[in-house]
């Protein structure tokens, strides 16, 4: 009997074990991929506001856009609610907050939540931001996996005439198998450390157009 109890009690520390593994793995995915579509919904919704693809005249489409370009980049099963703080198409100026919500292994339900601020300068000379764009290529991320980068400090737009080009991503957690380049081939990177901190170089030589980059 002292056997089988001890063996029911080591069974049920093992499941509980293994619920609170795949909640911290499950959490630490979806915050990553929310982090990443944020960062991308903003950077592209900027864009569009100043390459004129089409024109934003009030802050509801100014909203709508950002929406669009999140919801694109969430591939979860995740809620998404967004908290508007402040948005000024005239300016360029956007503040939002964006809270995940979803039910975890145990059946409970659980959020997390983003926030970030982007905001355009006013620049007299607006043809010069058109010409900027144009000469540039957009770069977006998808991270995977138990992969975690830190995206803050990156230049989504690349200059067309750069050569041996790259890009220093620091890697906060996980390990990365392999970069992908929209969705294909392997894309050249190599790893270096700096000042204790740990970065993914990826080059760009063959960067002909917009790209997505995935990193797993």
């Amino acid at each position: 009997m002292k056997t089988i109890v001890s063996g029911l009690g080591v069974i049920i520390v093992f499941i509980l074990n293994l619920l609170i593994h795949n909640s911290i793995i499950n959490l630490t995915s979806r915050a990553t991929e929310l982090n990443l579509a944020i960062n991308n919904a903003m950077v592209e919704t900027q864009r569009v506001l100043y390459d004129k693809s089409y024109t934003i005249t009030n802050s509801e489409e100014y909203l709508a856009e950002f929406t669009q370009n999140l919801v694109q980049y969430m591939n979860s099963n995740s809620d998404i609610t967004i908290k508007v703080y402040s948005a000024d198409e005239e300016l360029g100026f956007l503040d939002v907050g964006v809270i995940s919500s979803y039910t975890n292994f145990a059946g409970e339900k659980r959020e997390y939540e983003e926030r970030r601020t982007s905001i355009i300068d006013e620049i007299s000379n607006k043809d010069f931001n058109e010409d900027y764009l144009k000469d540039r290529f957009f770069i977006s991320f998808q991270v995977k996996n138990d992969v975690k980068v830190d995206l803050s400090g990156i230049d989504f737009f690349v200059a067309k005439d750069s050569k041996n080009k790259s890009l220093e991503i620091p890697l906060t957690s996980g390990t990365v198998h392999s970069i992908l380049f929209n969705g294909e081939g392997a894309g050249s990177y190599s790893f270096i450390t700096k000042e204790g901190k740990n970065y993914i170089v990826i080059q760009l030589n063959e960067l002909k157009s917009d790209m997505e980059i995935t990193i797993q």
